[in-house]
């Protein structure tokens, strides 16, 4: 029957290959395979903000002033709202 591929037993074989303790070869395995997917999920999401950046062109980051802009100025019509201090002394 075959066993299938046994990656902690073969892991820990090669460690201890280098002169470390078993025990210590089994403590250096157990957050192995954690910091493995936290590495591909980082990969996974640095890929997808760089391709949706290439894809766009800047286009999107090109609209965050306006953006921006849109939403300081809400409520006001479009306009830039003046202040209290700019409607009493306002100019012409």
């Amino acid at each position: 029957m075959n066993p299938g591929i046994d990656l902690q037993g073969t892991f820990i074989e090669s460690v201890k290959g280098f002169g470390i303790p078993s025990g210590a070869a089994k403590a250096l395995w157990m957050p192995l395979p954690m910091v493995v997917m936290l590495i591909v999920a980082t990969l996974g999401v640095f890929t997808m903000v760089w391709l949706e950046r290439k894809s766009l062109g800047g286009g999107a980051a090109a609209n965050w002033p306006r953006v921006y802009r849109s939403f300081r100025n809400f409520g006001s019509s479009g306009r830039r709202a003046k202040t209290r201090v700019q409607r009493r002394y306002r100019s012409g």
